[in-house]
């Protein structure tokens, strides 16, 4: 298939993808309403004040998720296969975990991922491993002449200079300056924007897997691309990209984002292009069959117009998660969709009350025409004149207050915003802020149902999100990571080489469904402790083993978040 028929279809599939020019104001709208913006209904002399009802709720949600997927280094097991797997499968579990919390920025990508759901509907994260070449230059002096060529032999080291001598005994002697190339590569995670993220819009799945077209579209400079291995001839002939679909995060909060273009002029390597990464199936070479393929492609976001390459390619790199599930569709809700109306209507409670206030300090006067100085009515101070020709020549307007109605109808809406979010400035309902509504029953039952609402916020990310991760992450380490590492596990170090871990593909989220689960675990396994401290005193007893209390053991300093020490299992 000739270049300009496959520009042709990434136009076409970039057209019609979602999250496209026309969707972006879609994802602006909500950073404006976590901002508190202005919403557009202000009117001039009146209250502007904006409810903050989106941000609150995002805000009391981020700690409960964050502590959940960071408190006890475990967030998905893998499971074992066959009896006698079960050490082999808890290792690769902390390695994978490892990679992705300590090799890449794991925490600052999760906490981007999950915020992006929260607030946009869907968060979005490319996984990917990437080899890079790591070249230092070292000089060596006083080498013969085999060492030298022993030296230029190696495939890595690549000679800069070299200059000869005749050392003390007559010999000649060579100083040599060589530059060594070591590739490293790593599994890399990566939080994308939505803004930057292209899907085709009939996909009908949270699964990214299987998805037709997906695009990652970012700009970087000329130097950037050169060091991936681009063609440099194509790349000068590509237009400089003006546009940046993430100023609208910098402008809302009055940053500035100009790209200091004279740079580009002076030095053109930090020229800035449009670089689209499309990933779809395509039958490339023509064969009846399409392939599932890599293609880089610059010029416009939308109508790309150089194509720098094309790789069939095994894999999909997204992984994408939202907050609540919409059946058969990949956009879900967010926050932002549940509690729109009530931050609207908060905002408007708000500056009616606040009006209401101002009128009350400020009343509106009832006057004479003629017999009222209008200058000093105009000015309201505090022990200020009015000038008048008769007493009764001004009179004040009464504004009756709103009273407790308004502030009813807040409590209202705050409970409502509760109910839509499952969190609130107190936090869980408790006994206190429940009161005497419901028996001991209903009060388990209430505090059950309120945490278990953000709990399945919770698990909804771990099965769509973090679970689909690690084993895109343990996939990719097992295909490209063959070299023997040292790991720390369970307080000793081992010897671990992904290549050879055998085929493994089911895991169990180790979350729970609220911040309440985890206290009915540690109950719960507090009290086997008991029963298992017991039975393990009869004599003769054949019911426990050793391996059941060190699992008990286990289980107790993870639901805990206490530092586990290191057993022998």
């Amino acid at each position: 298939m000739d270049n300009d028929k496959i520009l042709s279809i990434i136009s076409n599939e970039l057209e019609h993808s979602s999250f496209r020019d026309s969707d972006v104001y879609n994802v602006q709208i909500p950073l404006a309403y976590y901002l508190g913006l202005p919403n557009g209904t202000e009117i001039e002399g009146r209250s502007t004040i904006t409810s903050t009802d989106v941000a609150d709720a995002i805000e009391w949600i981020m700690p409960q998720i964050m502590k959940s997927f960071t408190h006890n280094n475990e967030i998905v097991v893998f499971d074992p296969v066959h009896e006698g797997d079960e050490k082999q499968a808890d290792l690769e579990s902390e390695y994978v975990y490892d990679v992705l919390m300590k090799q890449n920025e794991g925490f600052i990508c999760l906490h981007q991922f999950i915020k992006d759901a929260l607030m946009q509907r869907n968060g979005i994260l490319k996984i990917y491993y990437e080899e890079e070449d790591d070249v230092k230059t070292e000089s060596y002096s006083g080498l013969n002449e085999i060492q030298v060529q022993m030296l230029a032999a190696q495939e890595n080291v690549d000679i800069l200079s070299m200059s000869q001598d005749v050392d003390e005994m007559g010999m000649l002697v060579f100083s040599v300056k060589v530059s060594i190339t070591e590739k490293k590569g790593k599994v890399c995670v990566e939080s994308v924007p939505i803004e930057q993220f292209r899907l085709n819009s009939d996909h009908n799945s949270i699964s990214l897997e299987k998805a037709r077209f997906t695009a990652h579209i970012v700009r970087k400079t000329i130097s950037e691309l050169i060091e991936e291995g681009y063609d440099k001839d194509i790349l000068d002939d590509l237009a400089t990209s003006d546009d940046n679909l993430n100023d609208y995060r910098f402008q809302d909060q009055n940053e500035v984002t100009n790209w200091a273009s004279g740079y580009a002029s002076l030095d053109k390597s930090l020229r800035l292009v449009t670089l689209v990464e499309a990933y779809m199936y395509m039958d490339a070479n023509e064969d009846g069959i399409a392939e599932y393929v890599k293609i880089c492609a610059a010029g416009n976001e939308n109508i790309p117009t150089h194509i720098l390459a094309i790789d069939e390619i095994d894999y999909s790199p997204w992984i994408g998660t939202t907050p609540i599930l919409m059946s058969h569709k990949f956009q879900g809700l967010s926050v932002f969709d549940r509690l729109k109306q009530i931050q609207d209507q908060k905002t408007s409670l708000w500056r009616n009350i606040m009006d209401n206030m101002y009128l009350q300090n400020n009343q509106r006067m009832l006057i004479v025409n003629g017999q009222v100085n209008i200058d000093d009515l105009l000015v309201s101070r505090p022990g200020g004149i009015i000038r008048t020709d008769s007493l009764d020549a001004v009179m004040p307007l009464q504004t009756p207050q709103i009273g407790p109605v308004a502030f009813d109808m807040m409590r209202y809406l705050d409970e409502v915003r509760g109910g839509r979010s499952g969190v609130s400035p107190e936090g869980a309902a408790t006994q206190n802020n429940i009161g005497n509504k419901v028996g001991s029953e209903g009060v388990d039952r209430l505090m059950t149902a309120k945490e278990e609402l953000v709990g399945l916020i919770v698990r909804v990310i771990s099965e769509t999100g973090i679970k689909p991760a690690c084993i895109k992450i343990r996939d990719l380490l097992c295909k490209h990571i063959d070299a023997i590492q040292d790991f720390k596990f369970r307080g000793q170090w081992v010897k671990v080489n992904p290549a050879q871990w055998s085929s493994r593909s089911r895991c169990t989220v180790r979350v729970g469904t609220g911040t309440g689960d985890n206290r009915a675990k540690l109950g719960a396994i507090r009290e086997l402790l008991g029963l298992q401290q017991q039975i393990i005193s009869m004599p003769g007893q054949a019911l426990l083993k050793p391996e059941n209390v060190y699992k008990t053991l286990d289980d107790f300093y993870k639901f805990s978040a206490i530092l586990r020490p290191s057993f022998a299992a």
